[in-house]
Order: C-alpha cells, then sequence, then structure tokens
C-alpha cells in the first residue's frame, strides 16, 4: 500500500509532524500548493487504496495559536450558504475535532462548531477517498491573513 504525505505549502513540511511521517520508510511527498483545485490536480492519479497523511495549518478561534490538532471529521465550509455538507469521519484520536475546509482564506468565521479549525485542502483530499487518511492540522492564526504568512516564514 502506497503511502503520502501531503501538504499545502513547502513550509509546512518544517512542522514536527511532517518530519516524523517524513521519516517513515516509504513515504511519498507531495506539495500540493493551496486549495481545493491544486489539491485535485495533484492527487487526481493516485491510487484509493493508499495511506495519506495530511499536516498543515489551520485558523481556528477555539483552538489556541501553535496548538496541535488530530482531526477526526471534516466537512466543507460555505459561512455564506444555508445548507449543511455531510460530515466525514477520518482517521483521528476519538476527540471530535472537526476541520472545515473553506473555498477562500477565511478572516470573519461564523456558525463555527466547538473543537473546529478551518483550512483549504482536507475536505477535498477526503473527497478522493482513500483507504486511511490522517490529518494533523497546526493552529497558526485566529482568521488573520498577516499571522498566517508570519507562519510560514518560521
Amino acid at each position: 500500500m502506497k503511502k503520502y504525505l501531503i501538504v499545502a505549502k513547502e513550509a509546512e513540511l518544517l512542522l514536527p509532524e511532517a518530519v516524523a511521517v517524513a521519516k517513515k520508510p516509504g513515504v511519498e511527498i507531495i506539495v500540493t500548493g493551496v486549495g481545493g483545485t491544486n489539491v485535485v490536480k495533484a492527487l487526481r492519479g493516485l491510487s484509493r487504496r493508499s495511506i495519506v497523511y495530511n499536516v498543515g495549518y489551520c485558523g481556528s478561534s477555539f483552538f489556541e495559536v501553535g496548538s496541535v490538532v488530530p482531526i477526526d471529521l471534516c466537512r466543507l465550509y460555505h459561512p455564506n450558504c444555508e445548507f449543511d455538507e455531510e460530515t466525514f469521519q477520518i482517521w483521528g484520536m476519538g476527540r471530535d475535532n472537526i476541520c472545515l475546509t473553506a473555498g477562500d482564506f477565511v478572516t470573519s468565521p461564523k456558525d463555527l462548531p466547538p473543537r473546529a479549525v478551518v483550512d483549504m485542502e482536507l475536505a477535498y483530499i477526503v473527497a478522493f477517498g482513500f483507504h486511511i487518511i490522517h490529518a494533523i492540522k497546526y493552529v497558526s492564526d485566529r482568521f488573520n491573513y498577516q499571522e498566517y504568512q508570519s507562519c510560514l516564514k518560521k
């Protein structure tokens, strides 16, 4: 079974969890670029029988900046729409931490569930239906683009 470490930006390869996963035997690293379109382009040829590790930055108003958040649930996030997206259970730690995937960088979140983080890639990765998905998110900001950019430079 193939194993992949998937990150959006090269800077995320320096995060401790990404470093640990990259050291595992047989893990191939894929840098997708930010957002759903880049994820689709980067992953469309991969076998669904693969094991995927996604490590990356996220925003949160629940968790403190610098927190490491293992993800249990994932769904798309449409803050200006009146419908519910399907929520997917992924490999997690049983804490009900949820990653909401937005189409744009979120600066004014609304109606976030408890234990939520927001990224721009994970729901698109989950949509591919990989055999096993592990996701760890690092809180880079409180929905502030300058804070996020600062994390990328560290």
